[in-house]
């Protein structure tokens, strides 16, 4: 059964608000971060040579990261229409799990299963990288809402 496009804008709320908390809780430790580092002794050529990326990625716990995987995972599921089914049976999740978990891919039989280790790996698509959270979509680059990625050899002089 299709999830009604109401419903499907309350979790998409939902997630974007969780994403958003995550991400506000990484601007304070970063800025926090940044203080201490500016008393400290640190050589300003090292820390230029920080990225954003990398100052981002060290200052959210192993759980957080996932947790931002996740939830754009579950974005990009309610884009393409596939939100509420389970990655592994094709059952629908029910609503009170997904209230809980708005970021759930499987039914509660699947992912009990997934957590003993007893789901195949390739039963859903997986990102690949943490940086992949981040990368636009197709459709998003098409209808001009997200920034068109750099190809290879873009932008460079011959």
């Amino acid at each position: 059964m299709m999830m009604k496009k109401a419903k499907l804008e309350q979790y998409s709320k939902l997630l974007r608000e969780r994403q958003l908390d995550l991400t506000r809780a990484f601007s304070r430790n970063a800025s926090q971060t940044r203080a201490e580092k500016e008393e400290g002794t640190e050589d300003y050529i090292d820390y230029a040579v920080n990225s954003y990326e990398k100052e981002f990625l060290l200052s959210l716990s192993d759980l957080e990261r996932q947790e931002l995987l996740q939830i754009d995972e579950a974005l990009q599921r309610i884009r393409r229409g596939d939100y509420g089914v389970c990655q592994q049976c094709g059952a629908e999740i029910p609503s009170k799990r997904l209230e809980v978990a708005p970021w759930a891919r499987h039914c509660v039989r699947c992912q009990d299963l997934e957590e003993r280790g007893l789901l195949p790996q390739f039963a859903y698509r997986r990102l690949g990288s943490f940086e992949d959270a981040f990368e636009p979509e197709e459709e998003e680059i098409e209808r001009g809402i997200a920034p068109m990625p750099e190809r290879e050899g873009e932008g460079e002089e011959e």
